[in-house]
């Protein structure tokens, strides 16, 4: 059986102020942290984004993992 993760990171950042998906831990994006953990154990990630801009943001990285733009853009993911 095929696994799969879902990693939501479209929140809009408004307390925080930038994307945390993005933000430098260790000379590497947080997202590449968590990519790392989650691919030994699924088939495949998905990664929901807010909105066109942040989908292109996580594409320049050129991760191991499919982007979704959420369908309700700029709202919250859940």
């Amino acid at each position: 059986m095929k696994k799969s993760a879902i990693v939501l990171a479209g929140g809009l950042s408004n307390r925080f102020g930038h994307d945390k998906g993005l933000l430098q831990l260790a000379g590497k994006p947080l997202i590449l942290h968590v990519l790392d953990k989650i691919s030994t154990i699924v088939d495949e990630v998905l990664i929901v984004v807010g909105s066109a801009r942040q989908a292109k943001a996580y594409a320049i990285l050129n991760l191991n993992a499919k982007i979704v733009i959420d369908k309700y853009e700029i709202q919250s993911p859940l």
